[in-house]
Order: structure tokens, then C-alpha cells, then sequence
């Protein structure tokens, strides 16, 4: 099964001039046509990585196609934990960098 998302950079929103009117009150369909129009559609294997523990993430994607599973390492215990998982027509994004930069 293939995944498809699209991204967009962060940088391509921080030029948007109405991006900030957007804050309080935010239109999930906006994100979304953002994506599809000016975004970049990746396409990822089964259990392929979108980023590794520790990268700096610097986009949001909208899945079309396949389920996102994110995980995290107990090094303590050396083992792969599940922690989650995004759907089609769900966004994924690390909101912390989305939103303070």
C-alpha cells in the first residue's frame, strides 16, 4: 500500500499576508486546498520514516492515501513504542514548530 500526502513548506505560509487572521478562528479547508494547490505530493513505502527522532520538521502534510503510525524510542528499555496514527484526510505536522517556528 502506498502513502500519498502532500507538504508545504512553512516558509511558503509566513508569506501569506492573511495567514495571521487565521489564528483565532482556523478554517481546516484553507490548510487543505493550501496542500493540494501549492503543496508537493511525496509518495512513501510501508513502513517507510517521514522524519527520524530528532530532525527538525519544517512542513505540514495532508494525507490522501495510508495511515501515519508515529513512534518513539525508550532508550532506557531499547524499544519502538506506537504513540499514535493519522488517517486520510487528516493532517500530521509537529504543531509546536508549525506554530512558533
Amino acid at each position: 500500500m502506498e502513502i500519498q500526502i502532500f507538504f508545504i513548506h512553512f516558509s511558503y505560509i509566513q508569506m501569506i499576508a492573511e495567514f495571521n487572521s487565521y489564528m483565532s478562528n482556523i478554517d481546516i479547508d484553507f490548510f487543505k486546498e493550501l496542500c493540494l494547490k501549492h503543496g508537493e505530493l511525496r509518495h512513501y513505502k510501508k513502513n517507510e520514516f517521514i522524519l527520524h527522532e530528532g530532525d527538525a520538521c519544517s512542513f505540514f502534510g495532508f494525507i490522501l492515501s495510508g495511515v501515519v503510525k508515529y513512534s518513539c524510542t525508550n532508550r532506557t528499555e531499547n524499544k519502538l513504542y506506537n504513540v499514535g496514527f493519522s488517517f486520510p484526510n487528516e493532517f500530521i505536522a509537529d504543531y509546536p514548530t508549525c506554530l512558533y517556528g
